[in-house]
C-alpha cells in the first residue's frame, strides 16, 4: 500500500499520525515529536527477498506547505516527501510537483509521545498515482513494543521498536529519538497485497547534521536530477569519495553503486576519462557478486554507459567491443522483460557504432530494431504516468534511439523521416525532463536545418541547445552548439561571428581533450572535430586573415600529432631525458591538484585548492618556457607549438617555396609561401572527391595500369591540385606539406599539360607539417663517409629481398669505411648500437605499418640477445642520431597513422625527431630490381654534390629511361629541406 519500494521505507522512516491512542502506565521512557533540522542528511540501504539492494540519500529541505497545510519536506534527490507539521505524518510523495503517492489526511504511523506499551489505530485513504490504484480506507494498528538497543551499519543505537499490522502488510520499525530518525524498518507483504508478497529491510548507513556539504542520491533518476539542477561536478566529487569509503568498509555493492553514479554524472560533463575509470571499477566489483537479474542489470547498465563514453571520446573500436560484450551479457537475464530492454539498448549502441563508421543504412536498420524492441517493452508495462521508473527509462531511451535513426536518415538525405524522428525525440525529452536528450535533439534539428539550406532556423535550434548546455554544464553539447552556430553564421556570410564561435568551440575541445590522459582516447577524440578547425580556417580566410588561418591549420595538425604520440615517456633521449622526466612530474602534480580542486566540497577548501592549482599551472608554464629555450623540438612534443607564417618565411631559403595544403569537406586550400610573399589559393575540390581520385591514381600506378591511363589520371590531379598553385612558385625548389589523403599522393608523379612529370620540373621535398621546419636546423652535422647500410635481413625465405643485399653492398662500395650489415648480421641490437655514429644510414629491408598503433610501426630486422627484431617508431623517437641522411628503401616506409587533421606519424617523422634532417622513404612496395637501379643512381648523384633532394630527382629521371611507368620510380619521396 505504499507504492514503489525505494520510497516505501522512508514513508515510514519519517511518518507519524495517531487516531485513537491508548496511554501506557506512567514512569516509562517517552519520546516527544521532533523533526530533523533542514540540512540534515542520511543514507539508507534497502534489500529485498530476491537479493536486490539499493542505496538512497535523504536531505531535509526547508519547510513548506502541501494543500494549504504547513509541512516538513524531505528529498531523496528525485522525489520530495511531505509531512504534516502538526503531527509529523507522511502526506504525499511528489515528483516535479506532481503527486506520486498520497495519504489523506495522512498515514497515521505514529502517536506522540512514544512510550512502551502504547498502541493506536490509523485510518486513511491511500492513492498510488503511478499504478492508478486507490484504497479508500486503509487501516493499520500500531504498538510500541520496546525501548531497546538496535545495531545498524550506522552503529549501535537506543530506539523504540514499533510494530504495525494490517490485513496485507506488517511493519517493524525502530525509531531512535537521539537522531530523530527511523534507523531500521522491516516491511513484509503477504499474497493479498496488490504488489504481491515481499520482504524489504531498510537500515541507516550514515547520517550527518546540517553543514555546507551536500549529499546526493545514487539512483540513475537521481543523477539525472543532479545534472538538471547544474550540480554535476559537486555530485561527482561526492560519489567518488563515497565509492572509496565504501570499498574501505568492504561494502563492494555500495561502492559499485557509487562508482556507477559517478560514471553517470561524469559522461554528460565531458569528463570521459573519469566516466570510463569509474565505470570499469564498478564492473570489477559487480563481477564478484553472486549472479542474479539485479546484478546483471547493473552490469549491463555500466557496460552500456562505458560504451557510450568510449564512443563520445572517439575510441570507436572499444565502444563497439563494449556494446558487443553488453549484448552477450543481456542473454544472461532469466526474466524476459530486462532481456528485451537491454538487448534493445545494445542494438541501439551497435547502431551508433555503424553510424560512426559511416554505414548509415545499417544505423537505420539497427536503430529501427531498437525502437521496435523498446515499444514492445513499453507496451508490456502496466498503465501509469510518465514518472513510473520503468516507463520513464523506456521512454528516455526511445528518445535517444529516435535521434540516432533521425541522424542516419539525415545523412542518407531522408530529411522528412529525420525531422519526424527528431521531433518525437524532442517531445520525449521534454516529457521525461532529461535536458541532455533535449540538447541532443536540438543540435540534430539544427544540423538538419543546415542540410536544408536554412541557416536562420538552424541558428535558433543551436542557440537553444547552447542555452541548455550552458545551464547544465554539458560540455560536449556546448562544443556542438558553438560549431552549429558558427556554421550557421558561415552560411549567411557573417564570418566575424562564425570565426568567434569556431574559436570558442576550439577552446572547449582543447580543454576537454586536456582532461583525457589515455593516449587512445585523446587521439580518437579529435577525429570527428577536425571540421571545427577547418571551419575556423575557412572563416579566417574569408576575413583575409591568412596568418591566423595558417596557424589554426597547423594547430590542428599539432594537436592530432601529440595525441597520436600519446605518452611522452617514450620521447626521452640523451640530454632531453631530464626535461621529459621533469615534465611528467609537473603534469602529474598539475593533474592531482586540479582533481583536488574539483573534489573540494567546502567553499574555503575549494578556493584554497584552486589557488594551489593556479600556482602549479604557473610553474608548468614557466617550465615550458625554459624547455623552449633549451630544446624547442622537445617543447613541441609536450605542448602545441604551431609555427606562424612569418616564422616560416624566415626559415625558408631564398630559392625555396613552401606549399601547404588543407583538405576539408567543402573545399581545399593551399598556402604558397616564400621569403617575400604569401598567396592563398582556394582549390574547388572536396575531400570526398579527392579521396576517390587519389585512390584511383594510386591503384592505377600500383596495379601497373597502361601508361596512358596513368598519365591521364596524373594530369587530372595536377589540374586539381597544382595548376592553381604553379603560377605563384618562383623557384625550382618546392617544399610540400600534404594533408589528409594527400599524404598518400606521390606528388612527383603529377603530370603537367605539357607532358612533364612534376619531378622533372621541381626539386621536391615534403614535411609532415610546417612546424617541423623549426627543428631541422643544426641536425645531421656529420660527413657522409661514415655510412651504415642494412640489407636483406634474414627473416626467412618468404621475406627474402635479393636485390636489397646488392643495394646495401653498393652503398658500402660508394662510401669506403661504411658498416654493411647483411642477412644474419642485420640485427636490431647492432643497428641500435651503431646508428648513433653514422652520418648516413641506409635500410634495404621490409617494414610493417600498424595504423591502429602507429608507434608500433617498425623496420623488420633480425632478432638477437632478447631483442625481437622489430625496430619500432616508439624506439626511434628515443634514439639520438647524428645522421645527415636516412634512406628507407623498404616497403611503405613513408606511410603511418593518418587522422583527418594530422601530419603523418610514421618512420619518417620518428627519424626527423631522432636527429636526422633528411629522410628518403617509399609509399608502396617497390620493385626489388627497380629499387636497386634507382638507389645506385641516387648515391652516384649524391657523391657529386647538390644534396639528397636533387640526387633523388636525378635518380628518378634516370630511372624513367629504363622504367617509364611511375610504379617503378614515383614511390620514392624525400622528407626534409630540399637544399
Amino acid at each position: 500500500m505504499r507504492g514503489n519500494r525505494l520510497v516505501a521505507g522512508i514513508v515510514v522512516l519519517l511518518a507519524g499520525c495517531s487516531t485513537v491512542a491508548t496511554e501506557p502506565p506512567a514512569g516509562r521512557v517517552a519520546a516527544d515529536m521532533e523533526f530533523p533540522a533542514p540540512g540534515t542528511r542520511w543514507i539508507t540501504r534497502s534489500s529485498d527477498q530476491s537479493g536486490k539492494t539499493w542505496t538512497t540519500t535523504w536531505n531535509v529541505l526547508e519547510e513548506g506547505s502541501y494543500q494549504g497545510k504547513p509541512a516538513y519536506r524531505v528529498s531523496d534527490q528525485l522525489n520530495t516527501l511531505v509531512y504534516d507539521k502538526t503531527t509529523r505524518n507522511w502526506m504525499a510523495t511528489l515528483r516535479w510537483d506532481e503527486e506520486l503517492l498520497a495519504a489523506s489526511p495522512h498515514n497515521g504511523s505514529f502517536a506522540w509521545p512514544l512510550e512502551v506499551g502504547k498502541w493506536w489505530a490509523s485510518t486513511y485513504a491511500y492513492h498510488d498515482y503511478q499504478r492508478g490504484r486507490r484504497i479508500p480506507r486503509a487501516q493499520i494498528t500500531w504498538k510500541v513494543e520496546a525501548y531497546e538497543d538496535v545495531t545498524v551499519p550506522a552503529g549501535a543505537l537506543k530506539a523504540f521498536k514499533l510494530t504495525g499490522r494490517s490485513n496485507v502488510v506488517n511493519w517493524t520499525v525502530w525509531y531512535a529519538p537521539g537522531l530523530k530518525l527511523i534507523v531500521k524498518e522491516v516491511q513484509e507483504r503477504n499474497t493479498a497485497h496488490f504488489l504481491g508478497p515481499a520482504k524489504v529491510v531498510t537500515e541507516l548507513v550514515r547520517h550527518a547534521p546540517p553543514s555546507g556539504e551536500r549529499w546526493f542520491g545514487f539512483s540513475h533518476e537521481a543523477t539525472h536530477e543532479v545534472l538538471r539542477r547544474g550540480e554535476g561536478r559537486e555530485a561527482l566529487a561526492f560519489y567518488e569519495r563515497e565509492a572509496k569509503e565504501s570499498e574501505q568498509r568492504g561494502d563492494s555493492l555500495e561502492a559499485a553503486q557509487a562508482y556507477t553514479a559517478a560514471m553517470w554524472v561524469a559522461r554528460p560533463l565531458g569528463m570521459y576519462q573519469k566516466a570510463i575509470r569509474n565505470g570499469l571499477r564498478a564492473l570489477e566489483l559487480l563481477k564478484s557478486e553472486p549472479r542474479s537479474d539485479e546484478v546483471t542489470s547493473r552490469r549491463a547498465n555500466v557496460h552500456f554507459m562505458v560504451a557510450l563514453t568510449y564512443h563520445q571520446a572517439g575510441d570507436l573500436p572499444e565502444a563497439r567491443r563494449t556494446h558487443q560484450a553488453g549484448m552477450e551479457l543481456s542473454g544472461d537475464f532469466e526474466s524476459a522483460r530486462p532481456k528485451l530492454f537491454w538487448s534493445a539498448l545494445f542494438t541501439r549502441g551497435l547502431g551508433q557504432a555503424a553510424y560512426a563508421a559511416g554505414d548509415y543504412a545499417a544505423a537505420v536498420r539497427q536503430g529501427t530494431e531498437g525502437i521496435q524492441s523498446l515499444q514492445k517493452y513499453l507496451a508490456g508495462l502496466p498503465p501509469g504516468p510518465s514518472f513510473n521508473r520503468a516507463r520513464r527509462s523506456g521512454r528516455l531511451n526511445l528518445g535517444w534511439v529516435l535521434t540516432l535513426v533521425g541522424n542516419a536518415h539525415r545523412r542518407l538525405g531522408n530529411f522528412a523521416a529525420a525531422e519526424s524522428s527528431f521531433d518525437q525525440a524532442l517531445a520525449i525529452a521534454r516529457e521525461v525532463r532529461v535536458p541532455e536528450i533535449e540538447a541532443n535533439a536540438l543540435v540534430a534539428l539544427g544540423r538538419l536545418s543546415l542540410n536544408r539550406q536554412d541557416p536562420a532556423r538552424a541558428l535558433t535550434y543551436f542557440e537553444e541547445a547552447k542555452t541548455l548546455a550552458t545551464r547544465f554544464d554539458y560540455v560536449p553539447y556546448l562544443i556542438w552548439s558553438h560549431e552549429g552556430i558558427a556554421w550557421s553564421h558561415f552560411r549567411e556570410r557573417r564570418h566575424d561571428e562564425a570565426l568567434a564561435a569556431f574559436r570558442r568551440a576550439v577552446e572547449l575541445i582543447e580543454d576537454l581533450r586536456g582532461e583525457l590522459q589515455d593516449p587512445g582516447l585523446r587521439s580518437g577524440f579529435l577525429e570527428d572535430k577536425q571540421a571545427i578547425y577547418h571551419g575556423a580556417v575557412l572563416s579566417a580566410l574569408r576575413l583575409g586573415k591568412a596568418d591566423e588561418a595558417f596557424s589554426l591549420a597547423e594547430r590542428g595538425r599539432s594537436r592530432a600529432f601529440l595525441d597520436l604520440l600519446g605518452t611522452q615517456t617514450v620521447l626521452s633521449k640523451g640530454k632531453t631525458r631530464g626535461l621529459v622526466e621533469e615534465e611528467i612530474r609537473l603534469r602529474t602534480r598539475l593533474s592531482e591538484v586540479k582533481v583536488t580542486a574539483q573534489d573540494a566540497m567546502d567553499t574555503d577548501d575549494r578556493a584554497a585548492a584552486q589557488k594551489k592549482a593556479e600556482a602549479v599551472e604557473r610553474e608548468y608554464r614557466t617550465f615550458l618556457e625554459r624547455v623552449r629555450k633549451e630544446n624547442l623540438e622537445q617543447a613541441s612534443l609536450m605542448t602545441v607549438e604551431p609555427v606562424t607564417l612569418q616564422e616560416v618565411q624566415r626559415l625558408l631559403g631564398e630559392d625555396t617555396t613552401l606549399v601547404e595544403y588543407l583538405v576539408t569537406e567543402r573545399e581545399s586550400v593551399a598556402w604558397v609561401v616564400d621569403r617575400s610573399r604569401v598567396e592563398v589559393v582556394r582549390l574547388p575540390v572536396r575531400r570526398v572527391d579527392l579521396i576517390a581520385q587519389v585512390r584511383a591514381f594510386r591503384e592505377g600506378i600500383e596495379g601497373r595500369a597502361p601508361l596512358p591511363d596513368a598519365q591521364a589520371r596524373a594530369e587530372a590531379l595536377h589540374e586539381r591540385l597544382f595548376a592553381g598553385v604553379r603560377p605563384h612558385i618562383r623557384s625550382d625548389r618546392v617544399l610540400l606539406v600534404p594533408h589528409d589523403v594527400l599524404h598518400y599522393l606521390p606528388f612527383g608523379a603529377l603530370r603537367s599539360p605539357s607532358g612533364r612529370w612534376l619531378v622533372e620540373d621541381f626539386r621536391l621535398a615534403t614535411l609532415p607539417s610546417a612546424s617541423v621546419l623549426k627543428y631541422l636546423g643544426g641536425k645531421g652535422q656529420g660527413a657522409l663517409d661514415r655510412a651504415m647500410a642494412v640489407g636483406n635481413p634474414d627473416l626467412g625465405p618468404a621475406l627474402n629481398l635479393r636485390y636489397a643485399e646488392r643495394e646495401a653492398r653498393a652503398v658500402g662500395e660508394r662510401f669506403p669505411g661504411a658498416t654493411v650489415l647483411l642477412r644474419q648480421e642485420a640485427t636490431k641490437a647492432k643497428v641500435k648500437a651503431l646508428s648513433g655514429n653514422a652520418a648516413l644510414i641506409h635500410f634495404a629491408t621490409h617494414a610493417e605499418l600498424n595504423e591502429q598503433d602507429p608507434l608500433a610501426s617498425a623496420l623488420l630486422l633480425v632478432p638477437e640477445g632478447g631483442e625481437n627484431g622489430r625496430l619500432e617508431v616508439r624506439e626511434l623517437f628515443g634514439l639520438d642520431l647524428h645522421a645527415r641522411l636516412v634512406v628507407l628503401s623498404a616497403c611503405e616506409t613513408g606511410l603511418g597513422k593518418l587522422s583527418q587533421g594530422d601530419e603523418l606519424v610514421g618512420l619518417q617523422r620518428a627519424f626527423l625527431y631522432a636527429g636526422t634532417p633528411a629522410v628518403v622513404t617509399t609509399l608502396w612496395k617497390v620493385d626489388d630490381r627497380a629499387s636497386f637501379v634507382l638507389m645506385r643512381e641516387f648515391y652516384d648523384q649524391l657523391k657529386q654534390g647538390g644534396g639528397p633532394a636533387e640526387a633523388l630527382r636525378r635518380a628518378q629521371r634516370a630511372a624513367m629511361r629504363e622504367f617509364p611507368h611511375p610504379f617503378f620510380w614515383a614511390a620514392f619521396s624525400f622528407t626534409g629541406m630540399p637544399q
